[in-house]
């Protein structure tokens, strides 16, 4: 029930279209595609907030989202989300300081953030290696650390 997609929406950015979806009750998945998404879709109050808050944060006005979440993981990986959210726009962490929270691997921690089903909203982007921007999206060079490169910018 919770789990249907009932609209969609995306947002053209300077590295690529940010696709948001969700129910009734919650957003559930937030990603950079690289070509445009099929047309959007959908109507109610929940994807008119997440609309309004996406467009703020994308021109710049707010770096922080206020929207109902739905994320399918397993607990070692919301414990992970948690701390991610927690990271204030501008600021970073890097994967050792979040595992040595967690009492796991930088590795564990980057494997978490990989399966981030709501990036952006849950700054998976604020986390960096000890050594560089590390990698974006289970992808360590190409597009993707163009997106990540892009976003820490755009909050610092």
């Amino acid at each position: 029930m919770f789990e249907e997609i009932l609209w969609m929406f995306s947002v053209e950015t300077q590295v690529g279209w940010l696709r948001v979806e969700g129910n009734q009750y919650f957003v559930t998945s937030a990603a950079f595609e690289y070509v445009r998404p099929e047309a959007d879709f959908g109507q109610c109050v929940l994807k008119e907030k997440a609309i309004k808050q996406t467009l703020a944060y994308l021109e710049g006005h707010q770096h922080e989202f206020d929207l109902p979440l739905m994320t399918r993981g397993s607990d070692f990986q919301h414990r992970v989300w948690v701390q991610l959210a927690d990271i204030p726009a501008g600021q970073t962490r890097t994967y050792g300081e979040i595992a040595s929270r967690l009492g796991s691997s930088p590795r564990a921690v980057g494997n978490a953030c990989r399966k981030n089903p709501v990036a952006v909203i849950v700054p998976c982007h604020r986390v960096v290696s000890a050594n560089g921007i590390g990698g974006y999206a289970g992808h360590t060079a190409g597009q993707h650390l163009s997106v990540k490169a892009w976003l820490l910018q755009h909050e610092a």
